[in-house]
């Protein structure tokens, strides 16, 4: 087997690996893409055109180092061919699948079954691998060879490390803005199962009319959902200040697909009604800064400077523009496809997602997400209810 070139993982990637690789960690950050096609498809060309996906992408034909804790390696590995089977229950074997081990030496993370007869094919692979819009470009790309359409060779994107000056801005950042937070205080109603998630389609006029506030207040979208997150977070627990920690993908790689994901901690005040138009531009203010330092983690400083994420009440959330059925695009699922589903492995995390287009989809997983999503969806109605002239 050929090394490929040595180059550390992302912050996120990192602690995903870890996390699998954990006693409990079975099933966790593993992702499930699951295509039925039209009726007749023919499945040769189906199994073709995947082969000649992993050809041409580099992130599918890389392998984990998973014996020591330079596990931020990857290497040349050799790609397994689709399994055709048939299942007698389609829905035990998904579940059943998701808790297959993935993180095995010297192989990819993948794999890939087709069953002829219903036209299902479903790609198993570990979040670690390729990040949400990068399991869109590596899904369109299959797609489209299967329309016999020309598609791109993705190069692997790949995770800079940060250069001193960039840390040391992050430390002037970071250094004593979280020193007074106090850990959030959840007392939730227990959910009716520790899995699962809450979620809320609020429509497209909901959306357009969030968008008009958004550009009032001379804010992004994302970053009124973000803001209304942080202040659902502070009313749950009574609190002055919440720590969220937000995706961040740092500079783009156009074209490219693999991980490069990060996430780093946003301090949110609660803000009253008089106080939300300075609650929010104080809030973009602090995410213009993150921008410059978006590739600094934990590791990259003394004890101390960078806030401790694993605190109470600490949450991450994540806004997307689309599903992945929009990130993919119509013209790529085109007549060949009557459905396509992405599934994902359990998570202890508090997450909150919200997918803008087409509706405005919000979810809520982990702890107390009922509860959450509607202090959630409750923060933005207040938003968008007209306002009486002062």
């Amino acid at each position: 087997m050929t090394a490929a070139p040595k180059h550390r993982l992302a912050p996120l990637q990192r602690l995903m690996l870890r996390d699998s690789l954990g006693v409990d960690g079975a099933g966790r950050h593993v992702e499930q893409v699951e295509i039925v096609f039209a009726r007749g498809m023919d499945g040769e060309r189906v199994i073709a055109a995947w082969q000649e996906t992993v050809s041409a992408t580099e992130a599918l034909r890389i392998a984990f180092d998973t014996e020591t804790e330079e596990m931020a390696r990857a290497q040349s590995a050799a790609c397994p061919r689709v399994e055709i089977l048939q299942p007698d229950s389609w829905q035990d074997w998904l579940d059943a699948d998701r808790m297959r081990p993935l993180l095995m030496p010297d192989e990819v993370p993948w794999r890939a079954v087709f069953w002829p007869l219903a036209g299902r094919f479903v790609w198993t692979f570990h979040h670690a691998l390729l990040d949400g819009r990068s399991i869109a470009r590596v899904v369109r790309g299959f797609l489209a060879r299967i329309a016999g359409e020309t598609a791109d060779d993705p190069p692997l994107a790949k995770w800079h490390e940060p250069v001193p000056a960039t840390v040391a801005l992050a430390a002037d950042i970071f250094r004593d803005a979280f020193a007074n937070l106090e850990p959030a205080p959840f007392n939730f109603t227990p959910e009716t199962s520790e899995a699962g998630r809450a979620v809320r389609c609020l429509g497209k006029d909901f959306i357009v009319r969030l968008e008009s506030v958004a550009t009032a207040m001379n804010v992004t979208t994302a970053t009124l959902l973000t803001w209304a997150w942080g202040q659902a977070l502070a009313h749950a627990a009574s609190a002055d200040a919440v720590m969220v920690e937000q995706l961040r993908a740092g500079a783009p790689q156009h074209g490219a697909a693999g991980f490069t994901m990060n996430t780093l901690p946003v301090l949110i005040q609660r803000a009253d009604v008089a106080g939300v138009e300075k609650s929010l531009l104080d809030f973009r203010a602090w995410l213009v800064a993150l921008r410059e330092i978006e590739t600094v983690s934990a590791t990259d400083f003394e004890p101390g400077i960078f806030p401790n994420m694993d605190r109470q009440g600490t949450s991450v959330i994540m806004v997307e523009h689309g599903t992945l059925r929009q990130m993919i695009g119509t013209v790529a699922v085109g007549k060949w496809v009557e459905s396509l589903l992405l599934r994902e492995g359990k998570s202890e995390t508090l997450l909150a997602t919200a997918h803008i287009l087409p509706d405005l989809r919000l979810e809520v997983e982990g702890p107390g997400r009922q509860d959450l999503l509607a202090r959630w969806v409750g923060v933005l109605e207040n938003l968008i209810l007209p306002r009486n002239p002062a």
